[in-house]
């Protein structure tokens, strides 16, 4: 059914999105013109903002920063560990080496062979091995178990603030290619404001376009 409605004034668009400046930044290029058709991804106008590609650069750099340290961060743990399981092995080789001492002094002991202080000094190094290797234990556990989790959650914070920092800055360059974010007709610029010209400075909420 077609339904004709006749009536003096200008037809307006119910539905109207007024385009904003994400940042500030200069006009150096007008894509389009009022009245064209324009569709959500169409770029109406390009900004430059030479502080803000520099500040991205920085980013950038950071970023690849704080991942170089991780890695590396990540093998030096990785080592000290390896360090500390050879550690480890050595002082249950050196243990077990006592013990096997002290049973042959014993036997020893036992036929008349060897006095009875040193006997009592291979029961001493046993103990004194032993002690050694479960604080060997205990140290390894708790800096695969505490120290070198607590150290990589900490590197990798750095990095996700990075990444975040970096993200940041390049939808903040993204967005000085102003583009139209709904399909429609780009329209005059509203209210009493100017057409944004060429070389123009406009600031952060600067309205650039309405469609």
């Amino acid at each position: 059914m077609l339904r004709q409605v006749r009536g003096v004034g200008s037809l307006v668009s119910e539905d109207i999105l007024l385009v904003p400046a994400a940042v500030r930044g200069r006009v150096t290029r007008i894509l389009v013109e009022p009245g064209t058709p324009v569709d959500p991804n169409t770029v109406l106008l390009q900004l430059t903002n030479q502080e803000l590609e520099l500040e991205l650069l920085d980013a950038e750099s950071r970023l690849n920063s704080s991942r170089a340290t991780l890695t590396a961060q990540k093998a030096g743990l990785r080592d000290q560990l390896l360090g500390m399981q050879a550690g480890l092995a050595r002082a249950e080789a050196s243990c077990d080496e006592a013990k096997l001492r002290a049973e042959v002094d014993k036997q020893q002991f036992d036929r008349d062979l060897i006095s009875e202080l040193n006997m009592t000094l291979s029961k001493t190094r046993v103990e004194q091995q032993e002690r050694l290797l479960k604080i060997d234990r205990e140290r390894l556990e708790m800096y695969r178990t505490e120290t070198m989790p607590a150290r990589l959650v900490e590197i990798e914070a750095s990095v996700r603030l990075a990444e975040s920092n970096y993200k940041i800055k390049q939808n903040q360059v993204e967005s000085l290619s102003v583009r139209a974010g709904i399909g429609g007709v780009l329209a005059q610029v509203p209210g009493k404001m100017e057409k944004i010209q060429l070389g123009q400075s406009v600031a952060a909420g600067t309205i650039l376009a309405k469609i």
